[in-house]
Formats: structure tokens, C-alpha cells, sequence
């Protein structure tokens, strides 16, 4: 029993020698597919705009044939305001892909209430008046989001 050798023990130590990896780095240069040109710049459209409040909501929009709220999504929505014009807008855009969810003018003759934890934003489409809720995270944030709209409406 003197020559055999537990199981999982290396029988000769020049073993050790050959399990090292190879420590040469190849020489390899990758050429670009294709140049990239001058980065453009991109306009949101924002740049004229002030931003009166900012937070984290969902956008629902009231189904009246199903009688039921249905997601439109989750992102930043922002109450703007024109620097010249004084013109207001809600704009929300979806988080991730900064895909534009909402974007509707703040009209003086429609009335912005809050429902609890959100907002209920009357908006004119199509002819008719399509109801939508920005819901956010406190009945605070709300209150603040109501009273954000309606100092933009004092200005218009």
C-alpha cells in the first residue's frame, strides 16, 4: 500500500508546472467597422422651459368602455413653464426609454383636482375630453403637484 496515492492528490509535483496557463498576451488590433462621425446634438424641446415641479409618478388613463384605469406608464413627470410666453405643460416620459407618455397644455378653463394619491389631468383629444391620473407617492406630493398647476394657470 505503499504506492498508491489518495484520491485527489497529484502524483508528482512536475504536474504543477504544466496547469499554469500560458502568460504571453497576444498582439491583436481590431480595426472600427465604421468611423463615428460628430456626436449631434439633440434638442428636447425644454430648453426655453422652466421647470416648476418634478416627481416620479404613473400615468393611468380612464377606459370608459371598460369603466376601468389602465397603465400608460412610469417616469418623471415635469410641470413647464415657456420663459417668454408663459405657456404651461405637463410632460411625462416613460423611464428607460424616454419615450413622451404625456404632453398636454395647461388650459385655464379645465380643472385639476387631486384623488387621493393623484392627480386627475382633464385632457382635450381628439374633440372630446379624456380623463388621465398622474399618481404619486403621497397625498402631499399631490397637493404640491395641484398647487404647481395652479399657480402656472394664475399666470397664463
Amino acid at each position: 500500500m505503499s504506492g498508491s496515492t489518495q484520491p485527489g492528490t497529484n502524483q508528482s509535483s512536475d504536474n504543477k508546472d504544466d496547469e499554469k496557463p500560458d502568460e504571453t498576451e497576444p498582439d491583436v488590433q481590431f480595426k472600427p467597422v465604421t468611423e463615428l462621425k460628430e456626436q449631434v446634438a439633440t434638442s428636447t424641446g425644454e430648453e426655453d422651459e422652466t421647470v416648476l415641479y418634478t416627481k416620479r409618478s404613473k400615468l393611468l388613463h380612464f377606459d370608459v368602455e371598460k369603466k376601468a384605469y389602465e397603465t400608460k406608464g412610469v417616469g418623471e413627470v415635469k410641470l413647464l413653464q415657456h420663459k417668454e410666453t408663459e405657456k404651461a405643460r405637463l410632460l411625462l416620459r416613460a423611464e428607460g426609454s424616454e419615450r413622451v407618455i404625456l404632453n398636454t397644455a395647461i388650459a385655464k378653463t379645465l380643472e385639476y383636482t387631486n384623488v387621493g394619491k393623484g392627480v386627475r389631468i382633464p385632457v382635450v383629444e381628439g374633440g372630446k375630453i379624456e380623463t388621465y391620473v398622474l399618481r404619486v407617492k403621497t397625498d402631499d406630493d399631490a397637493n404640491a403637484l395641484v398647487n404647481a398647476i395652479a399657480e402656472a394657470k394664475n399666470k397664463l
